[in-house]
């Protein structure tokens, strides 16, 4: 694999990652909760997928990148389909490029 295509995969990653936690911001004003600890509780009782507070935390404030299984997790958890999202990041991504 060309250091242009990891690049490219790791831009749709990054994509990914920004519209699912911008989703999941957007789903705790909707749903109401207070703080990203309640939102966590609940997305761990709701999924079962084990992930700490911290980690969680740092997926929320956006200084890391989630994971591909955590992304199809959240995706789940927040009723979004994980091949449009990374369609839809694709697109951007490719735009973004050329």
């Amino acid at each position: 694999m060309s250091k242009q295509d990891k690049s490219k995969k790791r831009a749709i990653l990054e994509e990914i990652s920004d519209t699912v936690i911008y989703k999941l911001g957007v789903y705790r004003e909707q749903e109401g909760y207070k703080s990203v600890k309640d939102l966590y509780d609940n997305f761990i009782v709701e999924s079962g997928y084990n992930v700490s507070l911290s980690t969680f935390r740092r997926w929320y404030n956006g200084s890391q990148i989630v994971g591909a299984s955590a992304i199809a997790e959240l995706c789940k958890y927040l009723g979004l389909r994980v091949k449009e999202v990374e369609q839809v990041a694709t697109r951007t991504v490719e735009k973004k490029i050329s």
